[in-house]
């Protein structure tokens, strides 16, 4: 349960439909002299004016009254909900806090805004806000509290995906920025050297030459350019433009993988091999980067002195297709296996292994946006084998 601002005004959205709610539930025209038979012309105001759940309490907090949006919303009777039977709807961490208001002394009788999880219809806890105000009649005399109530979870939702998000996108940003530094830091140091004047003679100096100078700034011009290009594949990876889904056939997409992957496929030897590969409905151009991301990382985590061996097959399994990656590299801890699709996190640093860290979590991203999924299943020193999945109505 949370609780919230008094009768903050600034809290959040439904707040503005809660205020109006309240707003006639407490006017004058509901507060009749005592004379006159005033329960059923208050229902019938509140049913006709009020579009929330509403219910209303007695001075010792207990129900006595409730709309037919509260009990539509929760599926019981009147019956069910009167008295404290509503509160078994209630969440059982947010039920305590709530009574507690509910039932303050009639002293201390004030308005509440408040939070807390209430069961719907359909079994499920939603997040509901709930702004409550005391009513008197006499004006002196406490008859309890009237509720006004809106089911707020799909805002809960959006919140917390939000908040994940941008806690995402912070980290995000500091390592870039931590990764962008250092080529762009080794850059400046070795173009003031030669700002400064490199001169023929300080060759004999045991000053690095000229060459070696512009060498060092190309190879980290180039570790700068590989980050920027894998951010922007990432960004396209994470996109929310609707996917270009084609049939595919995925022996093409491999060769076109194994084409942009043949420098280091023939620097280290390496042997790829392939079983049964699928037509499958996909993006071509994102489902060939996973392979060709999958493809370059078989070979840049090999064992040193090996040749690396990668296998690439499918299999249809349970309505959808299975795809796998295996090789014969270094492998790694099963603990890390699924923070291994997570941007930047490396198992190794720049200096045994070259790559941005970006790769798997691009794969990953690729996969999710397909309705797939993918995973990994490793030992130290036993090689790797990635998984992915295409579900079957992208796949025949």
């Amino acid at each position: 349960m949370k609780w919230l601002p008094e009768l903050n005004e600034k809290v959040l959205a439904p707040n503005l439909l809660v205020n109006r709610c309240m707003g006639e539930l407490t006017s004058s025209q509901f507060f009749v002299p005592e004379s006159q038979n005033v329960t059923r012309p208050l229902e019938v105001a509140i049913e006709e004016v009020v579009p929330c759940m509403i219910r209303k309490t007695d001075p010792v907090g207990r129900c006595d009254y409730f709309n037919q949006r509260w009990l539509d919303y929760r599926g019981r009777s009147l019956q069910q909900e009167i008295g404290d039977g509503w509160l078994e709807g209630v969440h059982p961490k947010d039920r305590a806090g709530l009574q507690t208001v509910l039932r303050a002394p009639a002293s201390d009788t004030k308005s509440f805004q408040i939070e807390y999880r209430l069961q719907r219809h359909d079994g499920i806890h939603h997040w509901v806000l709930e702004k409550g105000a005391a009513w008197f009649r006499p004006l002196e005399v406490f008859r309890g509290y009237v509720g006004c109530c809106i089911d707020l979870h799909e805002r809960k939702v959006m919140e917390r995906g939000l908040r994940r998000r941008n806690r995402a996108l912070h980290e995000f940003a500091h390592v870039v920025s931590h990764d962008l530094k250092e080529p762009l830091r080794t850059i400046g140091t070795y173009t003031e050297m030669l700002a400064r004047g490199w001169s023929p003679v300080s060759e004999g100096r045991h000053e690095p030459r000229s060459g070696e100078i512009i060498r060092v700034i190309l190879q980290n011009v180039g570790k700068a350019e590989s980050l920027i290009r894998d951010l922007l594949s990432y960004s396209q990876a994470t996109g929310r433009a609707p996917l270009e889904i084609v049939s595919t056939d995925s022996n093409i997409l491999l060769d076109q993988a194994l084409l942009a992957c043949r420098a280091c496929i023939e620097e280290t030897r390496g042997v790829v091999t392939r079983g049964f590969l699928p037509t499958v409905h996909a993006n071509p151009v994102q489902l060939g980067r996973v392979l060709q991301n999958l493809v370059e990382n078989a070979i840049n985590y090999r064992q040193p002195g090996h040749i690396p061996y990668i296998h690439v097959s499918a299999a249809g399994d349970c309505g959808e297709w299975v795809f796998q990656v295996a090789d014969n590299g270094m492998g790694f801890d099963p603990r890390f296996s699924k923070s291994i699709f997570q941007p930047f996190n490396r198992l190794h640093s720049q200096s045994e292994h070259r790559g941005s860290g970006i790769g798997l979590a691009i794969c990953a991203r690729v996969i999710k946006r397909h309705g797939g999924r993918i995973w990994a299943h490793s030992q130290p020193g036993k090689g790797s084998s990635f998984f992915f999945t295409l579900p079957r109505p992208y796949a025949r």
